[in-house]
């Protein structure tokens, strides 16, 4: 399958791995056409540059008009796999009440643990699902997300499986990361030891591929 964007503005990275002061260094190039052959660049043509450069057939063409063409966006930390809100909380933040306060309350994290444990995957799929396409519509193609809001073994599972779901139906990238040191769950006095040795084994089985994260 061959395709054309003509006319377009094509910005990208400068080099493949720029660091320190060229990190932002963006190579641009005003008018291009770019050729993609089974959903890969296969070449690009500015003005002046032979014919023969790219085939004369196409399944399709779009015409760029002169818009930007640029790589999509890494985003590579969120928490987007989710349930219930916090939006309470944000009166207490206006009055000055600090994270570890409204932790202590039982609010901040534990709140979206809560949330998380009685969600169901399917549930949990959805939502995610529903995110990514959001981040897609802005131009993100590639999303870390962490699990984390389950603090237990069954549901740290649950969040990494709905994240498998979700990224399976979605058309980017999806990194998942087991994040099982997000907050203590005071309601378990041997959370540490059960994290080390009944979690991270489960984790390790289930989802091999998967980050490790401790916050």
């Amino acid at each position: 399958m061959k395709g054309l964007l003509q006319n377009v503005r094509l910005v990208t990275p400068a080099a493949p791995d720029q660091r320190g002061s060229n990190f932002g260094a963006l190579r641009i190039l005003p008018t291009c056409d770019v050729e993609i052959v089974d959903g890969l660049i296969a070449a690009i043509r500015v003005p002046g540059s032979p014919p023969t450069d790219l085939p004369l057939a196409h399944d399709w063409v779009i015409q760029g008009r002169g818009r930007v063409l640029l790589p999509g966006f890494v985003d590579c930390h969120t928490h987007a796999c989710w349930a219930g809100d916090r939006l309470g909380e944000w009166e207490l933040k206006l009055r000055g009440t600090g994270y570890l306060e409204i932790l202590a309350s039982g609010g901040g994290i534990m709140s979206t643990v809560r949330a998380v444990r009685a969600a169901s995957r399917e549930a949990l799929a959805q939502a995610t699902l529903a995110r990514l396409q959001s981040m897609k519509s802005l131009g993100t193609t590639t999303v870390e997300i962490k699990s984390g809001y389950g603090l237990s073994t069954d549901t740290e599972l649950k969040m990494l499986g709905a994240i498998a779901d979700a990224a399976a139906d979605w058309p980017g990238t999806v990194i998942s990361t087991a994040l099982l040191g997000h907050a203590i769950d005071t309601t378990d006095p041997d959370f540490d030891e059960h994290t080390i040795t009944q979690t991270l084994p489960a984790v390790h089985d289930a989802a091999p591929k998967a980050a490790i994260d401790v916050f």
